[in-house]
């Protein structure tokens, strides 16, 4: 059903217009007619919930599904309905090279860890999913048929996940890059999880820190949003609602609450 208003935005070479618009067909079309093509669109509640998500007049979200399907996909001959060579989305499925590499769903996007590229984080950004996660085994359910919604499923409380810690920009100097020791005789307590920025979440098939030292210590993959592993950092193991927590030392790693 729709709302009495919504708040509209076209996104285009970095600048972001935004105005209202009356919650009937006409009004959201007519605002849609205007937008240049290649810009994004998106429009969300006054409450802030998004509603409709497009790029290039190309529609990958719809909080109102019928309202998606029946009213707003406009014939070919408008000119809408142009996709993105490299990367767009078709039923919620992102595409990247044609390769199905990740899905919309839940506020999130969620990526394959082998496709850790900026480019792909970037254009789910750009779409509004400002948060995501790499997982394995998501291209291997998209490539076998697997919707969104069966690889969501799938993927529901079977993945071992590793989450990476390093210390925020806030953070004095003098605290990092220090063993345990070190950082007791400088005065600090304990790592406190609010002295630190979570910088990586994916899924892992072992739980091994030798692994994830070799593939996170010596070069950051795309996606990664912090620096290559160090001395600080804590690294997660999580099961479930089980999380094991272990501080990287100078010559190894030490478990720790945090």
């Amino acid at each position: 059903m729709l709302r009495n208003k919504y708040r509209a935005f076209e996104i285009r070479d970095d600048q972001v217009s935004q105005t209202l618009v009356d919650g009937n067909l006409c009004s959201i079309a007519e605002f849609i007619r205007h937008c240049s093509e290649g810009s994004i669109i998106t429009l969300h509640t006054m409450e802030g919930e998004p509603f409709l998500i497009g790029l290039s007049k190309m529609f990958v979200f719809c909080g109102d599904k019928a309202f998606l399907d029946r009213q707003l996909i406009l014939p070919a001959q408008h000119g809408w309905g142009k996709r993105m060579k490299r990367i767009y989305v078709q039923n919620g499925i992102v595409f990247f090279y044609g390769n199905p590499a990740g899905y919309l769903g839940d506020g999130k996007a969620v990526i394959d860890c082998m496709f850790q590229k900026e480019e792909l984080v970037s254009f789910v950004k750009e779409l509004g999913f400002l948060e995501h996660v790499f997982r394995e085994g998501v291209y291997d359910r998209l490539s076998e048929g697997g919707g969104v919604k069966e690889t969501a499923e799938t993927s529901i409380g079977e993945g071992r996940r590793l989450r990476i810690y390093q210390l925020g920009q806030d953070s004095p100097i003098m605290m990092r890059f220090i063993s345990l020791a070190e950082r007791k005789k400088r005065g600090y307590d304990r790592p406190r999880r609010e002295e630190y920025v979570r910088v990586y979440e994916g899924e892992i098939e072992n739980y091994s820190l030798e692994e994830v030292w070799e593939k996170y210590g010596r070069r950051v993959p795309e996606g990664f949003q912090g620096h290559a592993l160090s001395i600080s950092d804590v690294i997660e193991f999580a099961d479930g609602e089980n999380s094991r927590f272990f501080y990287i030392e100078p010559s190894g790693y030490e478990e720790i609450r945090f």
